[in-house]
């Protein structure tokens, strides 16, 4: 067991990464004209909602190549309110008080297209049917209510308290473990599931005419008589009697008419018409009864949400969201020897609550103070076996060619300023046409490089085709250049 913090921009990362190598991912990508955290090459800061939503879709083509085919992603975003910058530090935001995921403050203007001052952007539902259009599977929208909101000064409006999960797969078919996050039964249930049967009156509202072989009782569970009992000796209730043999006649009915559409083999018809491909082998425990209930994307009922508290990080001054939150999804979503990944690492809450949990992850973070951070917190957190390990960008730049570290040097040498054509990096760096094609190509596959046919080249003119780097490759960049005058 053990934790990998991937320093480095998130689709050069995954990039790195084997294909269908993960099991579950968990994540909490930066919200959209939220903040500003100071790193080049963020994500959350493009100009539009379009561009934001375009570079989330390709995150997430970069995750689909990297998920297992039976794998889940649970997706945090929370939404905002369209409105001005005001210039506010995160760390102001969060002095403020003891939610520092709020949504209020933004490091430039969302007021754009048709998002009208004070309208809610909807970005969630916008990503998640951006993704459903990429050729996902949205399976789930789930509310996380927060019970310690931010407070906030409106009186136009309700006030914000809960973000949205979404369950995304790439396939109809994946993992998914309901036993492991089964609610227990309501009192009420416990109750009903308790009642005398036999001492009860019953009533004849069933038909209009009235029942003609008596009144309609409640039925209890009988196959789990015993852990009925126990349930309702906690309310004090009686756990009932078994009703002659009725009980038993009801499992062996549902039994039988359970075991009816089962297959001799995957690749057989069933007695009721069914097509091949069913599974033959469905447990028992799809089917309790007076055990509980399967989780729902509301928790509790009546109060229709999963009621997580935010989860202060004092070394934080960013957006964290609570390990129990990434527990729960952990739990329905991977399997017990399955790997994790969050693409975008933050404060390291995912892997402190797969550790926890005895299990592999892999957290990406672009910010390296932040994997220090994430580091620090999961050092002291972690258990006697595992183990955190930390791989810088830069480190990445080791592998490099010759030709293709000649050529990355070349594209640093404007960053952030010109793309340069193939004749250019070959006039910087002495090599045939053929070399630098083939070193930009590998550069861009690594995620050191990116290509673009209309940007604005060396000589300021408008149009043809280059390359220049990217945030990534300018930091491999600079740890080469160090490197070669040690």
């Amino acid at each position: 067991m053990g934790t990998l913090i991937l320093i480095g921009d998130v689709r050069a990362r995954l990039r790195e990464m084997a294909s269908e190598s993960i099991d579950c991912v968990v994540m909490s990508p930066p919200y959209w004209g939220l903040r500003d955290y100071g790193v080049e090459g963020q994500i959350g800061l493009e100009p539009t909602l379009g561009e934001h939503l375009a570079v989330m879709v390709d995150v997430m083509e970069d995750i689909r190549r990297v998920l297992k085919r039976t794998g889940t992603v649970w997706l945090n975003y929370g939404d905002c309110y369209a409105t001005s910058a005001n210039g506010r530090s995160a760390a102001a935001t969060k002095a403020l008080g003891t939610d520092d995921r709020t949504f209020r403050d933004k490091p430039f203007s969302t007021v754009q297209g048709k998002l009208k001052p004070k309208d809610l952007c909807m970005v969630p539902n916008r990503l998640a049917i951006a993704l459903q259009e990429a050729g996902w599977w949205v399976r789930s929208e789930i509310i996380w209510a927060k019970p310690n909101p931010m407070p906030e000064s409106i009186n136009d409006r309700p006030g914000t308290s809960h973000e949205k999960i979404f369950l995304l797969t790439k396939s109809a078919r994946y993992f998914y473990d309901a036993a492991a996050v089964r609610q227990g039964l309501a009192d009420a249930s416990v109750a009903r599931l308790a009642q005398d049967v036999e001492g009860q009156k019953g009533s004849d509202r069933a038909h209009a005419e009235g029942r003609a072989n008596g009144p309609m009782k409640a039925v209890g569970g009988g196959r789990k008589q015993a852990s009925i009992a126990e349930s309702a000796a906690k309310v004090g209730a009686s756990s009932g009697r078994r009703m002659g043999g009725f009980n038993d006649r009801w499992d062996a009915q549902e039994r039988a008419q359970r075991d009816s559409f089962k297959r001799v083999s995957k690749d057989t018809d069933g007695a009721h018409g069914q097509k091949p491909q069913s599974r033959p082998d469905r447990e028992d425990i799809a089917y309790p009864r007076g055990e509980g209930r399967n989780l729902r994307n509301y928790e509790p009922a009546p109060v229709q949400v999963w009621p997580i508290a935010t989860r202060p990080f004092s070394e934080a001054h960013f957006a964290t969201f609570p390990p129990e939150l990434a527990t729960r999804c952990l739990l329905a979503g991977c399997p017990k020897d399955g790997k994790v990944l969050d693409p975008f690492g933050g404060a390291g809450t995912t892997a402190l609550a797969a550790n926890r949990l005895g299990l592999d992850c892999t957290i990406i973070e672009l910010n390296a103070e932040y994997a220090a951070l994430a580091q620090r917190r999961l050092d002291r957190d972690r258990g006697m076996f595992a183990d955190v390990s930390v791989v810088a960008a830069h480190e990445t730049a080791l592998d490099l060619s010759s030709v293709e570290a000649s050529v990355l040097a070349a594209l640093a040498t404007v960053y952030d300023e010109h793309f340069l054509c193939f004749r250019s990096l070959g006039s910087k760096t002495g090599l045939e046409r053929a070399s630098v094609r083939a070193a930009c190509r590998s550069l861009k596959e690594r995620g050191l490089a990116q290509y673009s046919s209309c940007l604005m080249t060396e000589d300021g003119s408008v149009g043809g085709a280059g390359y220049a780097c990217t945030p990534a490759g300018a930091e491999a960049a600079a740890f080469l250049s160090v490197a070669e005058a040690a």
